[in-house]
This record gives C-alpha cells, sequence and structure tokens, in this order.
C-alpha cells in the first residue's frame, strides 16, 4: 500500500504525535470501557513508536495497550468518505470512534485502513482509541 499524498481531491490530517496510553497489564481495559475512557496508569506517548521503547517498565511487557487521542474533525468533510490509516501495529488492533467499535485489524508491521465516515462528529473534537 502506497503512501497517500494530499491533492486538490485529498486533505491529510497527521495523527503522528503524542497520544494517551495505558498498559492494561490485568486485561480488564475491555470490560471496564476503556473505548470511553482509558483506565489504569495513563500517560504520553510519542506514536509511531513501541511503548517498549519508551517506558522502560514496559521493556518486555507484550500483552495489551490502550492508545487515546481526540482530534477536530471539520464540518466540510462531511458528506465525504473519511479513512483512518494505520502505518503498522504489532499483532492486534482494535480500532473505536467516539467509544463505538469502527473496525479490527490483525497482522503485523503492514499498513492498512477503514473508512470512519459514519462514526465521525463533524465540525467536533472526536476520539480514537485503539
Amino acid at each position: 500500500m502506497l503512501y497517500l499524498i494530499e491533492n486538490k481531491y485529498r486533505t491529510l490530517k497527521n495523527l503522528d504525535g503524542f497520544w494517551n496510553f495505558s498498559a492494561d497489564k490485568e486485561n480488564i481495559g475491555e470490560q471496564n470501557g476503556w473505548n470511553n475512557a482509558l483506565g489504569g496508569e495513563v500517560r504520553q506517548l510519542g506514536v509511531p513508536a513501541s511503548w517498549n521503547e519508551q517506558i522502560n517498565e514496559l521493556y518486555n511487557f507484550h500483552s495489551k495497550g490502550w492508545y487515546e487521542k481526540n482530534t477536530f474533525v471539520p464540518t466540510d468533510w462531511s458528506g465525504k468518505s473519511v479513512y483512518l490509516r494505520f502505518g503498522s501495529v504489532a499483532g492486534k488492533a482494535t480500532v473505536f470512534i467516539n467509544g463505538s467499535l469502527a473496525f479490527s485489524h490483525v497482522g503485523t508491521a503492514l499498513p492498512f485502513e477503514a473508512d470512519i465516515s459514519s462514526f465521525l462528529k463533524f465540525g467536533e473534537q472526536n476520539r480514537i482509541t485503539v
């Protein structure tokens, strides 16, 4: 999959940067609704990058981790197809938009994307949780 470019037909929004992160050491995130608000010890991590490289005590942690970011979606994107694209994840990703399950992906080190238009609130902040 080639990387997209911005042009007169396509607008891109880069979500790289700091995201909220919580390690789900006890595997309780799903049952405790972390797709609506992260629980546990929430920290800020740089994305793209691995939590193992950024937090010493998680160097050998290979279980579930949750990422969350709020981002504004412009009103003029309404009525258009809006895709969320990831460069890669380690293993599996389940993606929630504003608390609702949008899509899942299984695979390591490959890009993937999905249309999230129906989950968005245009002209407002939207929460992405992975």
